[in-house]
């Protein structure tokens, strides 16, 4: 039996979904309503409008795994065989699918499911929505289009690849240039990020800077800007701290950090955490690392949802800082809890990561013959993608460590 929603409360959101202090003091109580309203061919389109303007509030709560199950159930119900019914459907199209009477909806709907199913790491299920992305992308609206190539870069970032009839980049740069407003930045950011990603910093560097000077002539909302200068000025400080400028690094934290704070973005406030570790950690101040990554471990245990992947990013982290304490036994547990989700999700370069940093305790507790093992294997994972920056960068490092665990079985 089907329960009838309540029209109230959804008249109710309606008219004051707009205003974001609203919304994020009702968030809970909406999240909670909409999986009722999502499954009703007579208020799905109401509610995925609803549901795609509470998308940044639970991304920045880390509520992927919610979000996959509503957006699951919306485009359940645009697959399925009865009409949606809004009071403004017009009964001459009633031949047609859901999704070919809605395709602008649809469309949006099946990229912020690629888009969850990315963040989760649920690899094979995200190349099967960006796959069928690709084919809906020509109909698609030209917004839909560039927050499709923001997804498709984000893909592509993550180490990942799918076949395209263009060139990604300038594609995703010749539809930002379309748009005067946030979409433009949009864009500017998703390339930003692909050159980060890809280790091309000085591409990065000039794209953030052209971002900068559009963030001066877009009239945005205050917290539009927050988001946007937060996620420039972080990863500004990842770029400095690589570039061992650490003084341009701590500065760039301190901006994101305040503007994270001001748009209640927990999972960024972890992340702001874990680089304030990560740039001790490479000033070799191991102690104040250590104090940095225990905080961003606790932000992580205050999150509603949490993920493997940011558990093992932690973890990670906490293991190389561990090492270099020479607390050899508390980091080979916490790396080998790491590669079992970097096997789990099939992510060649954080497996290569993970093996290599055993290897590197097993060598400190005097296993040389046990730890060449590990680097081989770690060396032999990432040949296939030996062509990646951050890839070339590894190598060398496993390199050392090969030569090192040699020498020491001489």
């Amino acid at each position: 039996m089907v329960i009838h929603p309540n029209l109230e409360w959804l008249q109710d959101i309606e008219s004051n979904i707009q205003d974001e202090d609203w919304r994020q003091e009702h968030l809970d109580q909406i999240i909670k309503s909409l999986k009722s309203y999502l499954s009703h061919v007579d208020y799905v389109l109401a509610a995925s409008s609803i549901l795609d303007l509470c998308w940044e509030g639970m991304l920045g709560q880390g509520r992927y795994t919610e979000l996959l199950e509503l957006y699951t159930v919306a485009i359940a119900i645009f697959d399925g065989d009865i009409p949606i019914q809004p009071y403004f459907a017009s009964d001459e199209n009633s031949f047609m699918s859901n999704h070919e009477r809605f395709p602008n909806e649809y469309f949006m709907l099946k990229l912020n499911l690629a888009h969850v199913d990315l963040l989760l790491h649920n690899i094979e299920e995200a190349t099967q929505h960006l796959e069928h992305i690709r084919q809906l992308y020509p109909t698609a609206t030209l917004i839909g289009q560039l927050e499709a190539c923001c997804l498709f870069l984000k893909y592509h970032s993550y180490g990942y690849e799918i076949e395209l009839d263009f060139d990604l980049v300038l594609r995703t740069q010749q539809l930002a240039n379309k748009f005067m407003d946030k979409y433009r930045l949009k864009g500017e950011i998703a390339i930003a990020y692909y050159h980060y990603s890809k280790g091309n910093t000085a591409e990065m560097e000039k794209v953030l800077r052209k971002t900068f000077r559009l963030i001066v002539k877009a009239q945005l909302d205050t917290s539009k800007i927050s988001v946007i200068t937060a996620e420039l000025n972080f990863y500004l400080a990842v770029m400095y701290r690589e570039l061992k400028q650490y003084d341009q690094a701590f500065a760039k934290l301190d901006i994101a950090s305040e503007q994270y704070a001001r748009i209640n973005n927990h999972v960024q406030n972890m992340l702001v955490l874990y680089e304030t570790a990560m740039i001790y950690q490479n000033q070799e101040q191991t102690e104040k690392a250590l104090d940095w990554v225990n905080q961003a471990i606790n932000e992580f245990e205050r999150l509603t949802e949490k993920q493997d992947y940011h558990r093992a990013m932690l973890d990670h982290g906490k293991g190389a800082i561990l090492l270099s304490l020479k607390r050899y036994d508390e980091a080979l547990t916490l790396f080998q809890r790491v590669l079992l989700v970097w096997e789990k999700q099939k992510h060649d370069y954080h497996i290569a990561l993970a093996t290599n940093a055993i290897g590197a305790t097993i060598m400190n507790l005097e296993r040389p013959t046990e730890a060449l093992l590990h680097f081989e294997k770690a060396k032999a994972i990432c040949d296939p993608i030996k062509d990646r920056n951050y890839v070339k960068e590894l190598l060398k490092t496993i390199d050392n460590n090969i030569e090192d665990a040699k020498g020491r079985l001489n």
